[in-house]
């Protein structure tokens, strides 16, 4: 029942439409246009680039404001019930889940309109670690929300999505030397998205697969240890 009202709360949700859905749409049909560019050979890399914009819409945007709404509600629903917050974490990752699939299927979609894709064994590749980076972009959006007020993300919403932008998209593809953007490429090279985004690209499948593990395991290592420690307050 709580997943079915999470799920129907989702998706009538402007945010959620604005920024997981248009937002990364409009940039794939702006980037694939712009043949000075882009190859028509870099279809999967565009689709794997604007996937993960629309992933970080979902996960960090709309799921931490969800969660920053719904916590006093829940807070007070653990006390007097059987539902802990380990519940409620396993049924929202399960509705991330569904709407992640939905961001990758609709862009998947949208692509294959622009042009055919080729459907093989690094696109079936793709679309497991696309779901894998929604699952951990999920547990910094819970996080997210559990320690920021509504009001507070309320006035962060665009500036987090335009700063969780800037660390997936491949600037040096645009500039050349400019010492902002080789220090924005080294702070994106911490997360798993930068090597999911080269491994898309044709960059060294193995190696950008193995930094694409080593990456997700080290950042996810703080997250759980803010959020355990968050938790255990609120227990108190």
């Amino acid at each position: 029942m709580i997943k079915k009202i999470q799920l129907k709360q989702v998706i009538r949700n402007k945010r959620f439409i604005f920024f997981t859905l248009l937002i990364p749409a409009f940039w794939y049909i702006l980037m694939f246009n712009l043949n000075s560019i882009w190859q028509k050979n870099d279809t999967l890399y565009l689709l794997t680039l604007s996937t993960c914009i629309g992933i970080i819409g979902n996960s960090l945007i709309t799921f931490g404001k969800r969660v920053s709404n719904k916590k006093n509600y829940y807070e007070i629903h653990f006390k007097i019930s059987n539902y802990s917050v380990f519940n409620y974490l396993k049924d929202s990752m399960t509705i991330q889940i569904i709407l992640n699939t939905l961001i990758i299927v609709l862009l998947i979609l949208l692509a294959t309109i622009m042009q055919p894709l080729s459907i093989n064994l690094k696109f079936f590749t793709i679309f497991i670690l696309l779901e894998i980076i929604g699952l951990y972009l999920s547990l910094i959006g819970f996080t997210i929300g559990l320690l920021m007020k509504s009001s507070v993300l309320d006035a962060l919403n665009f500036p987090m999505m335009i700063f969780a932008m800037f660390l997936v998209i491949p600037f040096h593809l645009f500039t050349k030397n400019i010492i902002i953007f080789e220090i924005i490429n080294k702070m994106q090279q911490i997360f798993p998205t930068y090597y999911l985004i080269n491994l898309s690209a044709n960059h060294n499948y193995l190696q950008n697969l193995s930094y694409f593990f080593i990456s997700l395991i080290l950042t996810t290592i703080p997250i759980l240890w803010i959020l355990a420690k968050k938790l255990k307050k609120q227990s108190n």
